[in-house]
């Protein structure tokens, strides 16, 4: 007898655990329809059944995600706005079939945030806010959708089981394509933010008359320091991605920061970043999987105080379970990354790192860091990134 094969018994097990399934989603789309359940609820569903069915069934669950396309363009005059409404352009309302942006061009489906740049101060501020707060949202959706770091998302798919600390150390440092092929991690694409031609275009206009680049001073760190997060909630950005542990930066912290940036002239250049959600697995000390992996991108907060360099200083702390930071580097990849005047110590990249134990039991534990990341969108680069496959919908 094959002892590999599955039981009556294990097979109407998973049946029922199937239809169980089908059956709640079934009941939630009945109670709110399809208008109030969001993308985002459905996704979040479909990654907390995945995470908690048998991994003998769990590479069979697919994923119900899809890829959130937000393009960030200039605000329209009057006369424009008029003449769309009138004609009928579905581009003069928010959720339109055809995009500002080049990059998603054919895609339906997109959201049109609309911002203006001019010589206006108050305009200026207004503009930086809604991009920071799209960038902030993106970061803090894809977070609450794969379960906020507590979810093994790719239980019992690929995963890491041989990788040495090393080789945690480059996979989120700067030595990241290293060692792709030996990690393999699996991803979803949360989200791609883009900027539009006419706003580049506009931005540049204002630098060469008026010596005023609008883009150059985004502060996405002091933004997940300061702002609420949206749906009504009490706590910043930052206090929600540290499980309250920090809740914003402080004057000496900033300024040990702009120090560790301050000299790094070379950026990518880049008008569309994606938000993707990694995980990898590995047997590693979780002390030391947690803190190392904390330091790597230049900069750490953790615990309400700023660390910088390789992280050496932070190596050796406790485990405490769930290990939660805000990884802050140059903002190479980041979408502040455009700018004509170079990389600016506000533009830094932000990423947001959780490692916890999973699957513990008697026999075996596995030790995880899930990784939030925004990159430069480049189908290829992403694939070669996400080299373990990419789930959900594009």
């Amino acid at each position: 007898m094959d002892k590999r094969g599955f039981t009556a018994g294990q097979i109407a097990l998973l049946i029922l655990i199937l239809l169980s399934f089908a059956i709640v989603v079934m009941f939630l789309w009945s109670i709110f329809g399809t208008k109030d359940v969001t993308e985002r609820d459905l996704c979040k569903l479909s990654i907390i059944s995945k995470a908690t069915l048998p991994g003998i069934v769990q590479g069979g669950a697919p994923l119900n995600c899809f890829t959130k396309k937000i393009c960030i363009t200039l605000d329209k005059s009057v006369t424009q706005k008029a003449k769309e409404f009138f004609t009928g352009s579905g581009a003069a309302i928010g959720l339109s079939k055809k995009s500002d942006c080049k990059q998603f061009a054919g895609e339906e489906n997109v959201v049109d945030i609309k911002v203006k740049i001019n010589d206006d101060i108050g305009d200026q501020k207004e503009t930086r806010k809604i991009i920071e707060r799209e960038y902030a949202n993106a970061m803090y959706d894809c977070w609450v959708m794969t379960g906020e770091g507590k979810l093994d998302v790719f239980r019992g798919e690929g995963g890491v089981t041989s990788i040495v600390l090393g080789d945690i150390s480059e996979f989120f440092g700067l030595g990241l394509e290293q060692v792709i092929k030996k990690i393999e991690p699996k991803c979803i694409v949360c989200s791609r933010v883009a900027l539009s031609d006419k706003l580049i275009e506009a931005n540049e206009k204002l630098v060469d008359e008026k010596n005023i680049n609008v883009l150059s001073r985004l502060d996405f760190s002091r933004y997940l320091s300061t702002e609420f997060v949206p749906d009504g909630g009490s706590q910043t950005y930052s206090e929600v991605f540290t499980n309250g542990r920090i809740r914003s930066f402080v004057d000496s912290n900033r300024i040990e920061l702009e120090k560790t940036l301050s000299g790094v002239k070379d950026s990518v250049k880049t008008d569309q970043i994606a938000m993707i959600f990694m995980q990898i697995k590995t047997d590693i000390p979780p002390g030391e999987l947690g803190w190392t992996a904390a330091g790597l991108t230049g900069t750490a907060i953790v615990g309400g105080t700023l660390v910088t360099g390789a992280g050496a200083g932070i190596v050796k702390s406790g485990w405490v379970g769930v290990i939660s930071a805000i990884l802050v580097g140059v903002g190479a990849s980041a979408i502040a990354g455009y700018t004509a005047a170079g990389v600016q110590e506000e533009n830094q990249e932000v990423s947001l790192l959780s490692c916890k134990e999973y699957g513990k039991n008697e026999t075996d534990s596995k030790l995880g860091c899930s990784l939030i990341k925004p990159v430069k969108w480049d189908v290829g680069e992403v694939n070669k990134l996400c080299s373990g496959g990419i789930e959900g919908n594009l």
